[in-house]
C-alpha cells in the first residue's frame, strides 16, 4: 500500500476501534400480544405472519409465532417461529404489501423429538410482559409426523402412541414449545417441554424398538433419541457453522464419512450455527446440559471436534432444512413427569460476528474486543463489499474457520472473541481470497487488525442483434485450470466453499493433462440489463461466452482481466432456429419467494428473458408470486409475459404446480395450502378452485414424479411398467407413508390421476428421464450378475431399479391417459438456467405480445407441445392439419407417413432420432451432429405400419418422436455437478448409517452428475383405424420393455472417472475441438441399430409390427 495512504488509514482505523457501548440509559421492556392489525406484523421479502398470530417484542427484537393453523412454509404444523427482525430506525426497513415493515429472512423454526414434530392445537400468552418480567408465548400440542416416511419408526422408538402402527391411536406425550423474550435481550429462549400424560412409565427407546434393533445387528439400548430443531433458513440467509464455515453440503458429508459407533451418529459438532444476510442474521446455540448429545458421545467426537456441554450436533441438511440436535431424552419418563430442552435463538445485524457477540453475553465468558479496517489493496479505498473471515489458530499453526464479519462505513469491522490466537482473511465479489493475517485476542483488551482486499477485475459485456438492438442475454465467463491440478478435488484449488466462495462448475469432461479444453470451469455469469452486463471477476484469462437460449447462436471472446482494470466486450447474436407459431415456456420457476432461492424478482425475470423464454410461470414453494411488475420494471414487456402460479410443496407426497391462479393480496396464506394429511385429489381440487379462469382452464401439473421422496409416483409406489400400486415389503412396515394423504379409510391407495400435465424432463435430472439400462462399459466395482448392456435393470420384484418419467408416460398413454408431457427448468437461480428444459407451445403466433394468457393455457391443453432443451422437432401424420401433433387422426389405411421437421442450433447438435409407437421403438435414424440443420432443417418422412395385435391385426397406435444428442452443452448450459443431500439420506443417518432404504448398484449406479446433453421429445399423434374413439393398446409386455432392442440410447450411466491419464482424440458432437464423449455415458453403443424384427419374432406382443 502506498506510504502516503498510511496516515489517513491510521486515522480511520482509530475511529473503527471505538468499540465501547454507550453508557446512556435505554429503557428495556418486553411484550407479547395477539396480532390484530397487519401493521403489527414483521415485514420482509417473504414474511409469513398473519392476523391471529402472536407477536413477541422488546426494545431490540420483533418476533412472530404462528398461530395453531397449518404451516405457511415447508413445515406441517403451526406454532412455529416464522418471522424475526431487529427493531430498526425509520427508513432502515422494507415494507410488505400485506402489512408490516422489516427485513425478516427466516423461513421457519420448529422443534423435533427424533423426527417427530409438534402438532400444535393451542397457542397462548402466559406472560404479556406488562409486569416487567419476560414475555412468554406457549404452543401446546401432541406428536405429529414431520416426515411420515419415518412415522412408524418414530412412534416405535418413542412410544408416543399406544399403537405405533396407528397414528390416530391414543397419544402418551404432550409437547409444549415455550417462547420467552427477556427485556433488553437480542435473543429468544426456546424450550421444548415433553410430558408423559399416559398411565405407564415410558422408556426411550421403547423395549419393542430395542428388540427390533437387535434383529438388524446392533444393541437396541444404544439407539439415540435426540431432541432438536428443524431450521428452514431461507436461501437469502447463508448458513454458517464453525469448522465447516459456509460449506454445509460437503462439510456434513465429509463428517459423515468418519466411522462412528452407536449411539453416536455421523455429523458435525459445533458451538453454534448462524446465518448472514441483508442487515439481519440468526443463530442457534444450546444451553449447557449433562444430557447434551455431543457431550454424551464425546469419546467418539473429541478427536475431530471441540466438544462442550453446550455443543450442537448437525446430522444432515436436506431439502432446505437443517437438522440440529441438542440433547438426548432421559432413559425413563415416569407417569406425569416432564423433561425440557432449552436453546437460544439469537438475532444479529447481518453477519455471524454480531450473532456471536450476543452469544458471548448469554454465556458470560470473558472476551476481548477486536476490530479494524479493510482497504482495497490496489486503490487504498475502503473495501465496502468485503467480508472478513476469522479462523481459530492452533499452537501447531492449523486454522479452522470460526466467524465472519461484515464491513460498514469507512471499511470498518468489529466484534468480540474469546481470548486466543486467530487469523483473518478477506473475501468479496470478484476478489481473490486474501492471505491470512494473524492476531491474538486478550481478555478485556482491544486488538487492532488492518487488512487488504485483493482487487477484482471489471468486465463489461454488450449484447445486441444484427440491427444493433440490445438483447436480453447471458454472459458466461469460463476459465481453465492448470494441468498441475488434474486429479485434485476442485474444492482444494478452484474455490473455497468454507470461506463462502461460490461453487465453480466444471465441464465434467474427464481431465486430460495434455488438453486445456478438458479443464474448463465457469467462473461467473450475469444477465444483461438493457443489453449490458457488468461483472466483477477474479483476475485471469477467460473465455467470454454470450448466449440467448437455443433459438440463437452464441458469441465467444478470450480476454485477459487484470486487477482494477475494466475490459469491454461487444457481441452480436443471430437468431438461427425458426420457431414460427411457437412460444417458449417455462412453467416451473422459483424466486426469492421460495425458501431455497435467493434470486430477487428483477434478476429472476432478466434470467428468464436472457434464455429466450417468452412465457414464465411463477411456481414458488407454497407461495403465490406475480412476475408482472418485475417484467414491467425491467423493461422486458416486449420480450416476455408471465402467469401467476404456485408449487404445492409437500414434504413427501409430491410437488404439484397450479396455474394460472389468482393473485390475491388480501390472502394471508400467500398461497400455502393445508397439504399435510390431504390426499392428492383434494390438493388438485383446491388448486383448480384458485384458478383465474375457473377450474376448467386451470392447469394441474405433476412435477418430477420419480425424484427420490419428492416424486409423486415413487411415494405412491407406482409400478414402473403398469402404473398399478406395488405391493410393499418388510421395510414398508417401518419406512412407508401410511397416513390419510396416502391411504383411504377403506385401506386403498389415495393416488389420483386427475391432473393435466406431466413433467417428463426437469432441469438437470437426466437420471429420471428413462428407466435405467445397463451401461455399455461397466466401471470397476459394479455388481456381478447384471444383464447384457442396453437391458433395463430391474429388481427381484420386476421393477425398474432407477425409473424414468418418460417410460412412465409411455405406460400411461398405453392405458388411455392423455397427459401432456412438458419440460421445465425448475430453476432456483443462475446456477440452474431458466428454460433448460422448456416447453414449446404451438399457438399460431410468434410474438408474445399478440398472445393472450388463455390462449397459452389452451395451447398447452391442445397437446401440440414439445419438451426440449435445444432441439426443435415437430411432426405430423399424413396431413399437416388433421394429423398434427396433439390430434386424433383417422388413418385411411394401415400404413401412415410420419413427416418430421428437425432443427437445432450448432451448439446443441443431435445424433439420434427415435420414433416411438405405442411405447416401443419403431424407427431409428442416426444423425450427423456436425451438420448445420439450423441453416438447413431436416425434413424426414417414414412410412410405418400401425401396431398389430397378437393375431396380426392392425390396432390403434400413438406416435412420438424423440431426439438425442451426445455432445456436452457446456458452457452454455452447465452440468449438474453436485447433487443435493436427500431426505432419504437423512433417514439413513438417523438409522445409524444403516441403509434402510435399500442398496444401489455400486459403481454401476446411474449418476446425476454427467455432462448436459441435447434432448427433445414431442407429444403424440393418436391414430385410429377408420375413425372413432382411440382404443388404448394396454401395457407393453415386460420382456419387450426391458429388452436391448427397445433401448432408446439415452445418455444415462455412472459418473465417469475424473481423469484421463493419456491424451484424448476425436471430437464431441457439436463441439469442435472437444474430446469425444466416453462410452460410459451411454446405456448402449449408439451406433448399433436395433433389430426390431428379431425381438418381435421372439416375443408374442400386441404391438407386433
Amino acid at each position: 500500500m502506498p506510504l502516503w495512504l498510511l496516515w489517513p488509514i491510521a486515522t480511520l482505523f482509530a475511529g473503527a476501534l471505538q468499540l465501547s457501548c454507550s453508557t446512556s440509559e435505554v429503557p428495556v421492556w418486553a411484550r407479547a400480544r395477539v396480532v390484530t392489525d397487519r401493521a403489527d406484523l414483521v415485514g420482509g421479502p417473504r414474511a409469513l405472519g398473519e392476523i391471529g398470530d402472536f407477536r413477541l417484542e422488546n426494545d431490540k427484537l420483533r418476533i412472530i409465532v404462528q398461530g395453531p393453523t397449518h404451516s405457511r412454509t415447508l413445515g406441517i404444523f403451526g406454532g412455529g417461529l416464522i418471522d424475526v427482525d431487529l427493531v430498526r430506525p425509520r427508513g432502515d426497513e422494507t415494507g410488505d404489501s400485506r402489512g408490516g415493515v422489516g427485513l425478516d429472512a427466516l423461513g421457519e423454526l420448529f422443534p423435533t423429538f427424533l423426527m417427530q414434530a409438534v402438532d400444535v392445537q393451542t397457542v397462548e400468552i402466559r406472560g404479556d410482559g406488562s409486569d416487567g418480567n419476560p414475555a412468554q408465548v406457549v404452543a401446546t400440542g401432541t406428536a405429529g409426523d414431520f416426515v411420515e416416511l419415518a412415522g412408524v419408526l418414530n412412534r416405535l422408538l418413542l412410544g408416543s402412541h399406544e399403537d405405533y402402527r396407528e397414528p390416530l391411536s391414543q397419544q402418551r406425550l404432550r409437547y409444549e414449545i415455550i417462547y420467552t423474550l427477556r427485556p433488553g435481550a437480542r435473543h429468544l429462549d426456546l424450550t421444548l417441554k415433553v410430558t408423559n400424560v399416559s398411565d405407564i412409565e415410558l422408556t426411550f427407546p421403547t423395549p419393542d424398538s430395542a428388540r427390533l434393533a437387535e434383529l438388524v445387528g446392533f444393541e437396541g439400548t444404544d439407539l439415540p433419541i435426540p431432541v432438536g430443531d428443524i431450521a428452514a433458513f431461507s436461501a437469502s440467509s447463508r448458513a454458517f457453522v464453525p469448522g465447516i464455515g459456509f460449506d454445509f453440503r460437503f462439510g456434513i458429508e465429509d463428517a459423515g464419512r468418519i466411522p462412528r459407533n452407536l449411539p453416536a451418529l455421523p455429523g458435525v459438532v459445533a458451538p453454534f450455527v448462524a446465518t448472514c444476510g441483508d442487515r439481519v442474521s440468526y443463530g442457534l446455540m444450546a444451553s449447557p446440559s449433562e444430557r447434551n448429545y455431543a457431550w454424551q458421545n464425546r469419546d467418539q467426537y473429541a478427536a475431530d471436534f471441540e466438544v462442550e456441554e453446550n455443543s450442537i450436533f448437525i446430522p444432515f441438511a436436506a431439502g432446505g432444512f437443517v437438522s440440529i440436535f441438542y440433547e438426548v431424552a432421559p432413559p425413563v419418563l415416569g407417569v406425569g413427569e416432564s423433561f425440557s430442552t432449552t436453546r437460544y435463538f439469537v438475532v444479529g445485524t447481518g453477519d455471524v460476528g454480531s450473532v456471536l457477540d450476543e452469544m458471548h453475553r448469554i454465556e458470560g465468558v470473558p472476551t476481548g474486543r477486536f476490530g479494524g479496517q479493510v482497504f482495497d489493496a490496489l486503490t487504498g479505498a475502503p473495501a465496502l463489499d468485503a467480508s472478513i473471515l476469522v479462523y481459530k489458530r492452533s499452537p501447531a499453526g492449523g486454522r479452522s474457520i470460526f466467524s465472519q464479519y461484515d464491513v460498514f462505513e469507512g471499511g470498518a469491522f468489529r466484534g468480540t472473541l474469546e481470548p486466543g490466537d486467530y487469523s483473518a482473511r478477506v473475501t468479496g465479489p470478484g476478489r481473490p481470497l486474501s492471505g491470512f493475517t494473524d492476531f491474538t485476542v486478550t481478555p478485556r483488551q482491544d486488538t487492532a487488525v488492518l487488512l487488504g482486499a485483493p482487487a477484482p477485475a471489471r468486465l463489461v459485456v454488450h449484447v445486441h442483434d444484427e440491427r444493433g438492438a440490445a438483447l436480453p442475454a447471458r454472459a458466461t465467463i469460463v476459465g481453465t485450470y492448470g494441468a498441475e491440478n488434474v486429479g485434485m478435488n476442485p474444492r482444494h484449488f478452484l474455490y473455497d466453499l468454507v470461506a463462502g466462495e461460490h461453487h465453480r462448475v466444471q465441464d465434467l469432461v474427464p481431465d486430460d493433462p495434455a488438453s486445456a479444453f478438458t479443464r474448463r470451469y465457469i467462473e461467473t455469469e450475469g444477465f444483461t440489463d438493457g443489453g449490458v452486463v457488468e461483472l466483477l471477476v477474479r483476475p485471469g484469462i477467460y473465455e467470454v461466452h454470450t448466449s440467448r437460449g437455443p433459438e440463437y447462436d452464441t458469441g465467444v471472446d478470450v480476454v485477459e482481466l487484470r486487477p482494477g482494470v475494466t475490459v469491454t466486450v461487444d457481441h452480436t447474436l443471430r437468431r438461427v432456429v425458426g420457431t414460427d407459431g411457437w412460444i417458449a415456456a417455462d412453467m416451473h420457476l422459483h424466486s426469492a419467494n421460495s425458501h431455497d432461492s435467493s434470486m430477487g424478482l428483477d434478476e429472476r425475470v432478466r434470467s428468464v428473458a436472457a434464455e429466450g423464454v417468452e412465457w414464465a410461470v411463477s411456481t414458488d414453494h407454497n407461495y403465490v408470486t406475480d412476475f408482472g411488475p418485475a417484467i414491467a420494471r425491467t423493461g422486458l414487456i416486449d420480450w416476455m409475459t408471465s402467469s401467476v402460479g404456485l408449487e404445492v410443496t409437500t414434504v413427501e407426497s409430491g410437488h404439484f404446480n397450479g396455474y394460472p391462479v389468482r393473485y390475491d393480496l388480501s390472502d394471508g396464506t400467500r398461497g400455502s395450502l393445508q397439504w399435510a394429511g390431504r390426499p392428492p385429489q383434494e390438493i388438485f381440487d383446491r388448486l383448480r378452485s384458485l384458478g383465474t379462469y375457473g377450474p376448467a382452464d386451470t392447469i394441474v401439473q405433476v412435477n418430477h414424479p420419480r425424484a427420490p421422496v419428492l416424486g409423486y409416483f415413487g411415494q405412491y409406489k407406482r409400478d414402473t411398467f403398469t402404473m398399478d400400486r406395488v405391493a410393499g415389503g418388510l421395510s414398508d412396515v417401518f419406512l412407508s407413508p401410511t397416513g390419510p394423504a396416502f391411504v383411504t379409510p377403506e385401506g386403498e391407495s389415495a393416488f389420483s390421476l386427475d391432473f393435466d400435465l406431466l413433467e417428463v424432463v426437469n432441469g438437470k435430472l437426466f437420471r429420471d428421464v428413462h428407466h435405467y439400462r445397463v451401461p455399455a462399459v461397466l466401471p470397476p466395482g459394479s455388481p456381478d450378475g447384471l444383464p447384457p448392456p442396453g437391458t433395463m435393470v430391474t429388481d427381484d420384484d420386476g421393477q425398474s431399479v432407477f425409473p424414468g418419467t418418460v417410460d412412465d408416460w409411455y405406460n400411461l398413454l398405453n392405458l388411455g391417459h392423455r397427459f401432456v408431457a412438458v419440460g421445465t427448468s425448475d430453476s432456483h437461480g443462475a446456477e440452474s438456467e431458466a428454460g433448460f428444459f422448456r416447453t414449446m407451445v404451438y399457438v399460431g403466433a410468434d410474438d408474445i405480445r399478440e398472445v393472450a394468457e388463455l390462449d397459452l393455457v389452451r395451447g398447452l391443453r391442445g397437446g401440440r407441445v414439445i419438451a426440449t432443451n435445444g432441439p426443435m422437432v415437430d411432426f405430423y401424420v399424413d396431413d399437416p392439419v388433421a394429423g398434427a401433433m396433439g390430434s386424433t387422426y383417422a388413418a385411411p389405411s394401415d400404413t401412415v407417413r410420419l413427416n418430421v421437421h428437425l432443427t437445432t442450433a450448432g451448439w446443441a447438435g443431435v445424433s439420434r432420432l427415435n420414433v416411438i409407437r405405442n411405447g416401443v421403438i419403431a424407427e431409428i435414424v442416426d444423425l450427423d451432429p456436425f451438420r448445420d440443420i439450423a441453416a438447413e432443417p431436416l425434413e424426414l418422412a417414414f412410412d410405418l405400419p400401425l401396431a398389430q395385435d397378437a393375431a396380426g391385426q392392425p390396432i390403434d397406435s400413438w406416435f412420438v418422436v424423440e431426439v438425442i444428442g451426445y455432445g456436452s452443452m457446456f458452457p452454455i448450459v452447465r452440468p449438474f455437478e453436485v447433487s443435493p443431500f436427500q431426505i432419504t439420506e437423512a433417514v439413513n443417518t438417523l438409522a445409524g448409517g444403516v441403509d434402510v432404504l435399500g442398496p444401489g448398484l455400486g459403481a454401476a449406479t446411474p449418476s446425476e452428475n454427467l455432462p448436459y446433453t441435447p434432448y427433445a421429445i414431442t407429444n403424440p399423434v393418436w391414430v385410429t383405424r377408420g375413425g372413432g374413439t382411440f382404443q388404448p393398446p394396454g401395457p407393453v409386455p415386460f420382456d419387450v420393455q426391458i429388452s436391448i432392442e427397445n433401448d432408446p440410447g439415452f445418455p444415462r450411466g455412472p459418473k465417469p472417472p475424473q481423469t484421463l491419464r493419456t491424451a484424448t482424440s476425436g471430437t464431441a458432437p457439436g463441439l469442435p475441438g472437444a474430446p469425444s464423449m466416453p462410452p460410459w455415458l451411454f446405456g448402449r453403443d449408439p451406433n448399433v441399430r436395433h433389430d426390431l424384427g428379431a425381438i418381435m419374432r421372439r416375443l408374442s406382443h400386441t404391438h407386433d409390427p
